[in-house]
Parts: structure tokens; sequence; C-alpha cells
């Protein structure tokens, strides 16, 4: 097993080495690069949190490995399958802590959940990837798709700030009430 390919894995698949290869510890090193995926483009690693679960071939993988790691077509299918599972655990596990913490952040607006519901805030689901970027466009202008070029940890910094300076201010406000 050592010695074969990601392109001959792809083609004679086995469930024995798949179950047992994916449960390998993670590894940010796929074809001797590692990947930066705080410093890809914000709507980018969007797009690839909603896509990851969707993959289920081969070639899906190679345009996210491509993407993440920055690598050529033959890069990836000459590849170990070893290192492959390591780099694939790697990024669905980035991934999930990304997509937590983003969440975590855009969602403790501190508001009422049952009145947001109410007020059509699930219609807005479809546009959830933009709003932070439309926010930020508010606060420095800009564009919400130029902004979504912008490096992903740059992007989710301005947003952490903006909302843990809306929460003081909020805190603040309750305080001053209560005088």
């Amino acid at each position: 097993m050592r010695n074969i390919t990601v392109k001959q894995y792809a083609k004679k698949p086995d469930i024995r080495y798949a179950s047992l290869l994916s449960s390998m510890k993670p590894k940010n090193l796929f074809a001797g690069k590692v990947s930066k995926i705080g410093l890809l483009p914000y709507l980018d690693v969007i797009h690839w949190y909603t896509k990851l679960g969707t993959i289920k071939d081969f070639d899906g993988m190679l345009e996210l490995f491509t993407f993440i790691f920055d690598i050529s077509d033959d890069d990836f299918w000459n590849e170990n399958v070893v290192n492959y599972f390591a780099a694939k655990n790697f990024i669905e596990k980035d991934f999930k802590q990304r997509q937590e913490k983003e969440a975590k952040l855009l969602n403790s607006s501190g508001g009422d959940a049952l009145k947001w519901k109410a007020a059509g805030g699930e219609s807005l689901r479809n546009y959830s990837p933009v709003m932070p970027l439309d926010d930020l466009c508010k606060r420095y202008g800009g564009y919400p798709f130029d902004r979504g070029k912008k490096p992903y940890n740059e992007v989710l910094y301005l947003l952490t700030m903006i909302t843990r300076k809306e929460r003081v201010l909020a805190n603040y406000q309750k305080l001053m009430n209560e005088k």
C-alpha cells in the first residue's frame, strides 16, 4: 500500500484501505506543499465549506486539492495515497473548525432567535456567505464581492472585531440604562 498513487487507488478503490486510511492523523502536507487556507480568498474558502460534503469522486477532490495546496493535476494523481488521506483529513478538520468558529462568531448577535425567524430572517440564508462582507463594506466602503477576494483570515479578523465591539457597546448601553 505504501507505494500506490492516488491515480492507482482511484482506478481500483478498496474499502478496507479507505476505512483504515480515513482514520489517519491529519497532516497539512501534500505533494510537498503546505496549505495556507487562511490566506486564500474568503469567498472561495466559504464555497469549499459547502462543496466539501458533496464531493463524491476523485475529480472533485482533485479540484479541491489543487485549490488548497496550489498543486498541478499531475502532482495530485502521482502523490502517495497515504499522504492523500492524511491531507484530506487535515482539510476536513480545518474546515470544520473554521465553520464552527465562524458560525459562533456570526450567529451570536445577542438578538432573539424566535423574533428573527418571525421577521423572515431565514429568507436571508441563501445570502449568508456575502452578508458579512456587506457589513464590512457598510463600515469601510467597497463592493462585497471585491472584499470576498481578500484573505480569509483578514476578513474574519475584521468581522470578529466588529462583532465584539458591537457586543461591548450593547452591554455598555445596558449598564448605562440601569442607572
